[in-house]
């Protein structure tokens, strides 16, 4: 009798050593827009196809306070206890729960859900639990280059979003980090769930400029990398004074010519007035001289000089 008592314990010890609540990836990344699936699997008391045993319990909890993010017992999900920032975004694939799945599928992630769970399985064979890390991270979108040029400097900036903040560098040809400037803020395009990242590198305008811009998401592995070549010139603002010169040394004979033309001008309009004057004058006084010197009749010289004689006004005697 007691070494089948001894038979006994030993398989039901051995019963219990096999139950293990396993998760089959440790740390998971959820990427924005996407869900995430918290993997947990156990050993199942029934064979593959066979009904849901009542007596399944699965719970997810968060490690840091206990808070329960889903919660599954009496063959349904009991979403009472379940905290208020889950509800709707949690599910368990129950088909597969007879299977040994108890994964969990969690919607619209975002930085707030990063953390640790605990996936906990009670069944007839027994109990166990597994620990799952959640990360959160968004691809870095293709970033947008603006070139400004500012008196003797050139600004390079580079925008982009995604999450979290970035490793980024600016290298020049030899494979050393250029001083640049970055400033990190909540995207505008999706608040709380993106970073809005600009990044900046100013530089003095003159000869050629060769440098790669390298962007690296860690929780990723997402790297870019934009080698730019630009060739700026410095001539621009140096030759601004010999310009101006240039332009005075041109303005001053030019307008010297204008004021000469204006002179000649004005001469030869003086001029002219002056010879139709004398020529007018000369013209008067001919007629004059010949009006003179007429002996005809009183009223023929009368009819040929009055023309150009005005009548006298009227006299009204009183």
């Amino acid at each position: 009798m007691s070494e089948w008592f001894c038979i006994l314990l030993i398989a039901a010890l051995g019963d219990i050593d096999a139950f293990e609540v396993q998760a089959p990836q440790p740390r998971v990344v959820a990427v924005y827009d996407q869900p995430a699936v918290l993997g947990c699997v156990f050993p199942p008391s029934l064979d593959s196809g066979a009904p849901l045993e009542e007596g399944l319990v699965v719970t997810w909890q968060r490690v840091e306070d206990s808070r329960v993010v889903h919660s599954f017992y009496y063959g349904t999900d009991q979403l009472a206890r379940q905290s208020g920032e889950y509800h709707n975004r949690t599910g368990l694939f129950h088909s597969q729960l007879p299977g040994g799945n108890a994964s969990l599928r969690l919607e619209s992630v975002g930085p707030g859900d990063q953390g640790r769970y605990l996936c906990s399985v009670n069944n007839m064979k027994g109990t166990g639990k597994a620990e799952v890390q959640l990360k959160y991270a968004a691809f870095y979108t293709e970033p947008h280059l603006t070139v400004q040029a500012q008196h003797s400097y050139m600004t390079f900036l580079y925008e982009t979003d995604g999450y979290p903040e970035p490793e980024v560098r600016w290298l020049d040809p030899h494979g050393h980090n250029l001083t640049h400037n970055i400033s990190v803020t909540q995207s505008s395009r999706a608040p709380g769930l993106l970073l809005s990242l600009r990044t900046q590198l100013v530089m003095q305008a003159g000869g050629a400029v060769n440098f790669t811009f390298s962007l690296r998401n860690q929780v990723l592995e997402q790297v870019m990398e934009r080698s730019l070549s630009y060739e700026s010139s410095s001539r621009i603002d140096d030759d601004c004074p010999r310009d101006r010169s240039t332009l005075l040394m041109l303005f001053i004979p030019a307008g010297g010519l204008v004021i000469f033309l204006i002179f000649l001008y004005l001469r030869h309009k003086r001029t002219w007035k002056a010879t139709s004057k004398s020529q007018n004058m000369t013209k008067i006084t001919g007629r004059k001289q010949t009006c003179d010197k007429n002996t005809g009749p009183l009223k023929s010289r009368t009819s040929n000089c009055d023309s150009d004689v005005s009548p006298p006004s009227p006299v009204h005697e009183i």
